[in-house]
Protein backbone atom coordinates (compact mmCIF):
# COMPACT_ATOMS: atom_id res chain seq x y z
CA UNK A 1 0.00 0.00 0.00
CA UNK A 2 1.79 3.15 -1.22
CA UNK A 3 0.63 6.77 -1.15
CA UNK A 4 3.40 9.13 -2.16
CA UNK A 5 2.30 12.68 -2.92
CA UNK A 6 5.22 14.00 -0.84
CA UNK A 7 8.56 13.80 -2.67
CA UNK A 8 10.93 14.00 0.31
CA UNK A 9 12.85 10.82 1.11
CA UNK A 10 11.81 8.54 3.94
CA UNK A 11 15.07 9.31 5.75
CA UNK A 12 14.60 13.10 5.58
CA UNK A 13 11.02 12.82 6.85
CA UNK A 14 12.09 10.45 9.63
CA UNK A 15 14.77 12.90 10.80
CA UNK A 16 12.54 15.99 10.41
CA UNK A 17 12.41 17.73 13.83
CA UNK A 18 9.01 18.35 15.40
CA UNK A 19 7.37 18.62 18.80
CA UNK A 20 4.96 15.80 19.55
CA UNK A 21 1.34 16.92 19.54
CA UNK A 22 0.56 14.26 22.17
CA UNK A 23 2.63 12.09 24.51
CA UNK A 24 4.11 9.21 22.48
CA UNK A 25 2.23 5.91 22.40
CA UNK A 26 4.29 2.99 23.61
CA UNK A 27 3.94 -0.78 23.33
CA UNK A 28 6.08 -3.63 24.65
CA UNK A 29 8.19 -3.54 21.51
CA UNK A 30 8.03 -0.01 20.10
CA UNK A 31 6.59 3.48 19.99
CA UNK A 32 4.62 5.97 17.91
CA UNK A 33 4.47 9.76 17.95
CA UNK A 34 2.79 12.45 15.88
CA UNK A 35 3.50 16.11 15.24
CA UNK A 36 2.92 18.94 12.78
CA UNK A 37 5.56 19.82 10.18
CA UNK A 38 5.76 22.46 7.45
CA UNK A 39 7.09 21.57 3.99
CA UNK A 40 7.54 23.39 0.71
CA UNK A 41 4.96 21.53 -1.38
CA UNK A 42 3.53 22.43 -4.78
CA UNK A 43 5.26 25.79 -4.67
CA UNK A 44 4.04 26.90 -1.25
CA UNK A 45 4.52 26.23 2.44
CA UNK A 46 2.01 23.66 3.68
CA UNK A 47 1.45 21.96 7.00
CA UNK A 48 1.09 18.22 7.48
CA UNK A 49 0.49 15.83 10.37
CA UNK A 50 3.38 13.36 10.47
CA UNK A 51 3.05 10.11 12.41
CA UNK A 52 6.16 7.99 12.72
CA UNK A 53 6.60 4.70 14.52
CA UNK A 54 9.18 2.04 15.22
CA UNK A 55 8.30 -1.60 15.99
CA UNK A 56 4.75 -0.39 16.74
CA UNK A 57 2.96 -3.23 15.01
CA UNK A 58 -0.37 -5.01 14.82
CA UNK A 59 -0.32 -8.80 14.73
CA UNK A 60 -2.84 -10.53 12.50
CA UNK A 61 -3.60 -13.98 11.15
CA UNK A 62 -1.74 -13.01 7.99
CA UNK A 63 1.22 -11.55 9.93
CA UNK A 64 1.19 -13.40 13.28
CA UNK A 65 4.90 -13.05 14.14
CA UNK A 66 6.37 -9.87 12.66
CA UNK A 67 3.10 -7.98 12.36
CA UNK A 68 2.52 -4.89 10.23
CA UNK A 69 2.93 -1.22 11.26
CA UNK A 70 -0.20 0.14 12.89
CA UNK A 71 0.12 3.11 10.54
CA UNK A 72 -0.58 0.75 7.64
CA UNK A 73 -3.76 -0.48 9.30
CA UNK A 74 -4.77 3.11 10.04
CA UNK A 75 -4.18 4.12 6.42
CA UNK A 76 -6.48 1.32 5.27
CA UNK A 77 -9.16 2.54 7.66
CA UNK A 78 -8.80 6.14 6.49
CA UNK A 79 -9.23 5.02 2.90
CA UNK A 80 -12.28 2.93 3.88
CA UNK A 81 -13.79 5.99 5.58
CA UNK A 82 -13.20 8.09 2.49
CA UNK A 83 -14.76 5.47 0.22
CA UNK A 84 -17.87 5.61 2.41
CA UNK A 85 -17.84 9.44 2.15
CA UNK A 86 -17.31 9.75 5.90
CA UNK A 87 -15.31 12.83 6.96
CA UNK A 88 -11.70 12.20 7.90
CA UNK A 89 -8.17 13.29 7.00
CA UNK A 90 -6.52 13.19 3.56
CA UNK A 91 -3.48 10.88 3.42
CA UNK A 92 -0.56 12.15 1.32
CA UNK A 93 2.30 9.80 2.20
CA UNK A 94 2.86 6.32 3.59
CA UNK A 95 5.97 4.19 3.55
CA UNK A 96 7.58 1.53 5.72
CA UNK A 97 11.22 0.57 5.90
CA UNK A 98 13.58 -1.70 7.82
CA UNK A 99 16.52 -0.06 9.58
CA UNK A 100 19.07 -2.15 11.48
CA UNK A 101 16.43 -4.83 11.97
CA UNK A 102 13.85 -2.34 13.26
CA UNK A 103 10.50 -1.84 11.52
CA UNK A 104 9.83 1.85 10.80
CA UNK A 105 6.82 3.51 9.19
CA UNK A 106 5.64 7.03 8.37
CA UNK A 107 2.07 8.14 7.71
CA UNK A 108 1.40 11.75 6.70
CA UNK A 109 -1.92 13.50 6.26
CA UNK A 110 -2.81 17.00 5.19
CA UNK A 111 -3.14 19.31 8.19
CA UNK A 112 -6.74 20.26 8.99
CA UNK A 113 -6.42 24.02 8.70
CA UNK A 114 -9.07 25.95 10.62
CA UNK A 115 -10.11 22.94 12.71
CA UNK A 116 -9.74 22.48 16.46
CA UNK A 117 -10.37 19.52 18.74
CA UNK A 118 -13.90 19.25 20.09
CA UNK A 119 -12.31 18.81 23.53
CA UNK A 120 -10.76 22.28 23.26
CA UNK A 121 -14.07 23.86 22.25
CA UNK A 122 -15.78 22.30 25.27
CA UNK A 123 -13.06 23.17 27.76
CA UNK A 124 -11.42 26.40 26.59
CA UNK A 125 -13.65 28.29 24.13
CA UNK A 126 -12.08 31.63 25.13
CA UNK A 127 -10.58 33.38 22.14
CA UNK A 128 -12.17 30.94 19.70
CA UNK A 129 -14.98 31.76 17.29
CA UNK A 130 -17.20 29.47 19.41
CA UNK A 131 -17.06 31.67 22.53
CA UNK A 132 -20.57 32.85 23.50
CA UNK A 133 -21.81 31.88 20.02
CA UNK A 134 -24.77 29.73 20.91
CA UNK A 135 -26.17 29.25 17.37
CA UNK A 136 -22.77 28.00 16.22
CA UNK A 137 -22.52 25.60 19.16
CA UNK A 138 -25.97 24.19 18.38
CA UNK A 139 -25.05 23.72 14.71
CA UNK A 140 -21.85 21.94 15.78
CA UNK A 141 -23.78 19.55 18.04
CA UNK A 142 -26.11 18.69 15.17
CA UNK A 143 -23.21 18.02 12.75
CA UNK A 144 -21.21 15.91 15.20
CA UNK A 145 -24.32 13.83 16.00
CA UNK A 146 -25.12 13.41 12.30
CA UNK A 147 -21.66 12.05 11.46
CA UNK A 148 -21.42 9.82 14.54
CA UNK A 149 -24.70 8.23 13.45
CA UNK A 150 -23.44 7.91 9.86
CA UNK A 151 -20.40 5.97 11.12
CA UNK A 152 -22.61 3.59 13.09
CA UNK A 153 -25.04 3.25 10.17
CA UNK A 154 -22.13 1.62 8.33
CA UNK A 155 -21.69 -0.95 11.15
CA UNK A 156 -18.42 0.72 12.19
CA UNK A 157 -17.15 0.85 15.77
CA UNK A 158 -14.79 3.81 15.96
CA UNK A 159 -13.20 2.34 19.07
CA UNK A 160 -11.77 5.40 20.81
CA UNK A 161 -14.47 7.93 19.94
CA UNK A 162 -13.16 10.75 22.11
CA UNK A 163 -13.60 14.51 21.90
CA UNK A 164 -9.89 14.90 21.01
CA UNK A 165 -10.46 12.67 17.95
CA UNK A 166 -13.19 14.91 16.52
CA UNK A 167 -11.94 18.02 14.74
CA UNK A 168 -14.41 20.83 14.12
CA UNK A 169 -14.10 23.87 11.87
CA UNK A 170 -16.30 26.64 10.51
CA UNK A 171 -15.91 28.51 7.23
CA UNK A 172 -16.59 32.18 6.50
CA UNK A 173 -20.19 31.38 5.63
CA UNK A 174 -20.74 29.70 9.01
CA UNK A 175 -20.84 26.13 7.65
CA UNK A 176 -19.60 23.51 10.12
CA UNK A 177 -16.96 20.97 9.10
CA UNK A 178 -16.34 17.80 11.11
CA UNK A 179 -13.38 15.44 10.65
CA UNK A 180 -12.55 12.24 12.54
CA UNK A 181 -8.91 11.43 13.25
CA UNK A 182 -6.81 8.68 14.90
CA UNK A 183 -8.61 5.62 13.63
CA UNK A 184 -6.30 2.83 14.80
CA UNK A 185 -9.09 1.10 16.75
CA UNK A 186 -11.83 1.36 14.13
CA UNK A 187 -13.39 -1.91 12.97
CA UNK A 188 -16.49 -3.28 11.27
CA UNK A 189 -19.01 -4.99 13.57
CA UNK A 190 -22.06 -6.05 11.55
CA UNK A 191 -25.23 -7.10 13.38
CA UNK A 192 -23.99 -5.54 16.65
CA UNK A 193 -25.54 -2.09 16.36
CA UNK A 194 -26.49 -1.56 20.00
CA UNK A 195 -23.07 -2.64 21.24
CA UNK A 196 -21.42 -0.20 18.80
CA UNK A 197 -23.63 2.66 19.98
CA UNK A 198 -23.10 1.99 23.69
CA UNK A 199 -19.31 1.62 23.45
CA UNK A 200 -18.70 4.62 21.22
CA UNK A 201 -21.16 7.04 22.81
CA UNK A 202 -19.98 6.09 26.31
CA UNK A 203 -16.42 6.88 25.24
CA UNK A 204 -17.54 10.19 23.76
CA UNK A 205 -19.56 11.09 26.88
CA UNK A 206 -16.68 10.21 29.20
CA UNK A 207 -14.40 12.69 27.41
CA UNK A 208 -17.11 15.38 27.14
CA UNK A 209 -17.17 16.03 30.87
CA UNK A 210 -17.19 19.82 30.34
CA UNK A 211 -20.31 19.70 28.16
CA UNK A 212 -23.61 20.93 29.54
CA UNK A 213 -26.24 18.28 30.28
CA UNK A 214 -28.71 20.11 27.99
CA UNK A 215 -26.23 19.92 25.10
CA UNK A 216 -25.59 16.21 25.71
CA UNK A 217 -29.35 15.54 25.58
CA UNK A 218 -29.60 17.71 22.45
CA UNK A 219 -26.85 15.60 20.85
CA UNK A 220 -28.87 12.45 21.67
CA UNK A 221 -32.04 13.91 20.12
CA UNK A 222 -30.13 14.57 16.88
CA UNK A 223 -28.32 11.22 16.96
CA UNK A 224 -31.43 9.09 17.51
CA UNK A 225 -33.65 11.36 15.40
CA UNK A 226 -36.31 11.51 18.10
CA UNK A 227 -37.98 14.57 19.58
CA UNK A 228 -39.20 12.38 22.46
CA UNK A 229 -37.09 9.38 23.40
CA UNK A 230 -38.66 5.98 22.84
CA UNK A 231 -38.41 3.28 25.55
CA UNK A 232 -35.71 1.53 23.49
CA UNK A 233 -33.67 4.72 23.14
CA UNK A 234 -34.00 5.43 26.88
CA UNK A 235 -32.70 1.95 27.64
CA UNK A 236 -29.71 2.44 25.34
CA UNK A 237 -28.97 5.89 26.78
CA UNK A 238 -28.99 4.55 30.33
CA UNK A 239 -26.51 1.87 29.22
CA UNK A 240 -24.32 4.59 27.69
CA UNK A 241 -24.42 6.63 30.90
CA UNK A 242 -23.71 3.58 33.08
CA UNK A 243 -20.72 2.54 30.97
CA UNK A 244 -19.35 6.09 30.90
CA UNK A 245 -19.58 6.33 34.69
CA UNK A 246 -17.87 2.94 35.06
CA UNK A 247 -15.06 4.26 32.82
CA UNK A 248 -14.57 7.41 34.90
CA UNK A 249 -17.15 9.95 33.70
CA UNK A 250 -17.57 12.57 36.40
CA UNK A 251 -19.76 15.12 34.63
CA UNK A 252 -23.42 15.97 35.10
CA UNK A 253 -24.69 12.46 35.86
CA UNK A 254 -27.81 13.28 37.87
CA UNK A 255 -29.22 15.91 35.43
CA UNK A 256 -28.61 13.49 32.58
CA UNK A 257 -30.38 10.63 34.31
CA UNK A 258 -33.36 12.86 35.07
CA UNK A 259 -33.51 14.06 31.44
CA UNK A 260 -33.47 10.50 30.10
Amino acid sequence: MIINEIKQSFESLWDYPFDSAYPPNKSKTGWSKVGIITLDHQGKQQRFALKKMENYNSFTLVHPFKGVPKAENELGKILSFRRLLLPTVEPVYYKKQMFNGESRAILMTRFLEGHVELSRILRHPEGLIWENNRPLILAMIREVAKWCKAIHDNDILFGHLQTKHIMVGVDNAGAISVRFIDMESMRKMPFMRERIIVKDLASLLRTARFAKSTDIIRFAHHYFGEHKFSPKTKRIMLKVLSRAVDKGYCGCRKPLKRSI
